[in-house]
């Protein structure tokens, strides 16, 4: 079923990570001798089932000329936008000139989870083409949730219902792409992709994500990677 479709990746890559606090955008910080970024499309590389990988880099990036790319997966750079919306929909349109829309779906997946399994990714895929539905990785929430007001508790938060959204996220990129203009032309901010979908109303199911695949936010958070890359390579 998955070689019936055209599938790419799309990392933006514009963003800072302010939340950092780095005078270098973290996806360029080095963990056991590679940088986040590379270890990202290390993951993508390879997958024989991947058209392409479309990399959305800021205009003003002076780090990206150091990455080392040596996969098979053709890989193409974009200039991205402003926020993050804007380097997805540049990406899809760096898809469309080397692909075109039709049967083409796209994986839309944070630079800064570089622990992404290839097989939850393959799970993602396989579910949402034999379903013919876009889907998420995302966490279940375990923990209590509170909501919080000037640091005071309001209640407590029913998380029966609650999902921690992950990426990759797998989209049909036409539905995507309209789903994104749509929500721009109004004016709407968004912080994922599966919300422009759900603006929309079209459905979006959401498939278990592994417990590792951490987003680097903060400095402490390349002590895990760290553990995890030094754990798989013994």
């Amino acid at each position: 079923m998955i070689r019936e479709q055209s599938i790419w990746v799309i990392l933006p890559n514009a963003g800072f990570g302010t939340r950092f606090g780095s005078s270098i955008p973290k996806q360029y910080i080095t963990v056991r001798g590679k940088m986040i970024i590379e270890w990202t499309l290390d993951v993508f590389s390879k997958l024989d089932y991947l058209d392409g990988i479309i990399v959305a880099n800021s205009k003003n990036d002076k780090y990206w000329d150091r990455v080392n790319y040596t996969g098979k997966i053709p890989l193409y750079v974009v200039e991205g936008g402003k926020e993050r919306f804007g380097s997805v929909l540049n990406a899809c349109e760096g898809v469309i000139s080397h692909h075109g829309p039709e049967n083409t779906w796209v994986l839309v997946h944070d630079v800064a989870r570089p622990i992404i399994s290839a097989d939850s990714i393959h799970s993602l895929v396989e579910y949402c083409l034999n379903s013919k539905v876009a889907g998420i990785l995302a966490k279940k929430v375990t923990d209590t949730i509170k909501s919080v007001i000037d640091g005071k508790i309001v209640t407590t938060v029913d998380r029966t219902l609650l999902w921690q959204a992950q990426t990759p996220q797998f989209f049909p990129l036409g539905k995507l792409m309209y789903a994104m203009n749509e929500a721009n032309r109004h004016g709407v901010q968004l912080t994922d992709e599966s919300s422009a979908f759900e603006r929309c109303g079209y459905p979006v199911h959401v498939i278990n994500s592994p417990k590792n695949n951490l987003k680097v936010t903060f400095p402490e958070d390349f002590d895990f990677i760290d553990f995890i890359k030094s754990a798989n390579s013994e």
